[in-house]
This record gives structure tokens, C-alpha cells and sequence, in this order.
């Protein structure tokens, strides 16, 4: 009975709260001119804090709503190995956010603010979210939650993936060109894929280490050097995928370089060349108009000859007739 009361006490002030910050966020809000200046503070501190969590949960609840939806029925035994690893590490993740409270946190806001549990008005920009599905997060959360069980159920697979993983990761480490031999795209990848492997297996180990008992099997010292070790050649892997990019953005500036050269080449070649023929086509044509005029001059001397022999012919013929 006494928890009972205490719900519905504590469903009630959620109501006044809401109301209150309804009325302080709309501008009516007659009740402030019956209050003093503190009290007035306090209330708007309360209803600022409301604020941050509308937020908060605006951010966080999407996420917390997609693992539920996801993994709520997940079935093990027919899931691949893979899959049962991020639903491992997924889990965990989840229940981090249940021991800091930050899940709780964002699904009570959501219940608060986006359902009618506790007034009839709502932030309906919180509708987008599925704020009624605030239940089935803290039902996760709870202690003897399916969540728990999840992470229970995918331990064995987890820590047999980790130990694969980690085995592989110990082998590897990046590689550079050996001078003179400069960087190429193939080789940037392969050293991308690395670090991109280093940066994964670093991130699930974070999550794996907070498995209470822990599947890494080796002692926290172990792990420790190992990971300190892995670290320290994932940033070396870094700065030589870093230089790589740079090396090959250089050379392609290099090609852009020598293209644009090769092209102002090829261009003044070809201006040459233009020059040249046109030179070639002038002088053609003035021979050509030479040739003509020294053709039109012989034609032209011709027919003054031709009429000079008429001429001749006719004084002779006149000679002749007299």
C-alpha cells in the first residue's frame, strides 16, 4: 500500500510539474504574480532542467528504441556468429547506458513529455520518436531484464570471437613503401583496412572489459599491455596512413601538374603549327595570285601581239589593193 501511494504521489507532482512548465513555456502563467522572485527562479530553473531532458532524450532515446526493437526477440542459436558478437557488444552498450542512468533518464522524459500519462498536452515534436515505447526501455533496464539474459546467452560466443580477433590483430602491423618507391591507392587501402581493424577491435574491447565476469580470458595486466602495445601501433598505423593520403595527393598534383604542362605543350605545338600552316597557305596563295598576274601579263602581251600582226596584215593588204 505504502508503494502504492508513494506512484501515485510521485504520478501527481509529474502532473503539477508539467503543468507548471506548460504554462511557463506558453506565456500563461498567471499564478507567477502571486509568487516571490525565488520561488519564480526555481520554478523556471525546474522547467529549464525539463528542457535539457527533452533534448537529451531527443538524442538518446532513437537508439535505445532501435536496440529493443532489434535484439528483444533475438534468437542465438540461429543467428550467425558474427551477428551474436554485435548482438553481444550491443547489449552491453545498452546496459551501459542503464547503469549511468542516462537510459531512464531519456524514457522517462520521453514519458513525461511526448505520451498523456501525465497531462493531455504534449511536445509534439517528440511524437517522431515513439515515445509510448518509453515502457519497453526501462523494462530493459531492469535487473532480471531479457537484456541481461541476451548478454548472458552470447558471453561463450563473444569470448571465443575475441580471442580470434585478438590473435589476429597481434599479427598485424602497417607497412610504408620502402624509398624510392612511393605510395600507391592499393596499398593506402591495405593500410586502412588495418588501422580500421586496430580501431574496431580496441572499441569492442572497451565494451567486452566491462562484462561482469569478464570472456577475455587473460589477466587484467595482460590485457593491459596488450592493449597498450596494440595502441601504440594502431597510432603508428595512423600517422603512416596520414603521410600515404598526403604522399598520393602529392603525386596526383604532380600528374595534374605534368598534364597541365604536357597540354600547354601539346597547345603551343599546335599554335606552331597552326602559325605555320597559315604561313604555308599565305605564300601558297601568293604565288598562286603571282602565278595569275604573270599569267594575265602573257595573255595580255599576246593579244597586243596578235593585234599588231592584224594591224601588219592589214596595211599590208591595203598596200597590196592599191
Amino acid at each position: 500500500m505504502r508503494s502504492r501511494n508513494c506512484e501515485i504521489e510521485l504520478n501527481r507532482r509529474k502532473s503539477s510539474v508539467k503543468e507548471l512548465c506548460y504554462s511557463i513555456w506558453t506565456g500563461n502563467w498567471p499564478e507567477r504574480s502571486q509568487l516571490d522572485p525565488a520561488t519564480i527562479r526555481m520554478y523556471i530553473d525546474w522547467c529549464n532542467e525539463a528542457k535539457e531532458d527533452v533534448k537529451f532524450a531527443a538524442r538518446e532515446f532513437p537508439s535505445l528504441v532501435q536496440y529493443v526493437s532489434r535484439y528483444r526477440k533475438f534468437d542465438v542459436e540461429k543467428s550467425s556468429p558474427d551477428d551474436v558478437v554485435n548482438a553481444s557488444l550491443n547489449t552491453q552498450y545498452f546496459l551501459d547506458k542503464c547503469s549511468s542512468k542516462s537510459a531512464q533518464r531519456s524514457a522517462q522524459a520521453m514519458e513525461l513529455w511526448g505520451t498523456k500519462q501525465h497531462g493531455s498536452w504534449i511536445i509534439p515534436d517528440l511524437q517522431q520518436y515513439s515515445p509510448t515505447r518509453y515502457s519497453e526501455i526501462l523494462t530493459a533496464c531492469d535487473k532480471k531484464s531479457w537484456s541481461r539474459d541476451l548478454l548472458e546467452k552470447t558471453r561463450p560466443i563473444l569470448a571465443s570471437a575475441w580471442s580470434s580477433q585478438q590473435q589476429q590483430v597481434a599479427s598485424q602491423s602497417c607497412e610504408a613503401p620502402v624509398r624510392p618507391a612511393r605510395w600507391t591507392p592499393v596499398l593506402l587501402t591495405q593500410q586502412e583496412t588495418k588501422l580500421s581493424k586496430f580501431d574496431q577491435f580496441l572499441k569492442q574491447t572497451s565494451l567486452v572489459k566491462e562484462m561482469k565476469p569478464s570472456p577475455i580470458s587473460m589477466s587484467g595486466s595482460e590485457l593491459e599491455s596488450m592493449l597498450s602495445d596494440l595502441q601504440l601501433r594502431a597510432d603508428r598505423c595512423k600517422e603512416l596512413v596520414a603521410l600515404g593520403a598526403t604522399d598520393i595527393k602529392t603525386q596526383e598534383q604532380e600528374a595534374e601538374r605534368a598534364r597541365q604542362l604536357q597540354a600547354a605543350r601539346e597547345a603551343e605545338a599546335a599554335r606552331r603549327e597552326a602559325a605555320a600552316r597559315a604561313e604555308r597557305e599565305r605564300r601558297a596563295a601568293a604565288e598562286r595570285a603571282a602565278a595569275a598576274q604573270r599569267d594575265a601579263a602573257a595573255r595580255a602581251a599576246e593579244a597586243a601581239r596578235q593585234r599588231k600582226q592584224a594591224e601588219r596584215r592589214q596595211i599590208l593588204n591595203s598596200v597590196e589593193l592599191n
